[in-house]
């Protein structure tokens, strides 16, 4: 049986991550909030990068 601070703290941290996954712009690559262009180059250079052997994850590529 749960006690009244775990339930609480189990539903702060659903609500925590409900909020996390809604500020999500899938597609953005560059991070700048827009899905644009830029986006799209961003990921078909990390895509050759890979694809050539490059090993860094993208978010350490791109930074």
């Amino acid at each position: 049986m749960l006690a009244s601070n775990q339930t609480v703290a189990a539903g702060v941290a659903y609500a925590a991550e409900a909020v996390a996954e809604s500020q999500i712009v899938y597609g953005d690559a560059n991070g700048d909030g827009k899905v644009d262009a830029k986006d799209a180059s961003a990921v078909l250079r990390y895509y050759a990068y890979v694809s050539t052997g490059g090993k860094d994850p993208i978010e350490k590529f791109l930074g």
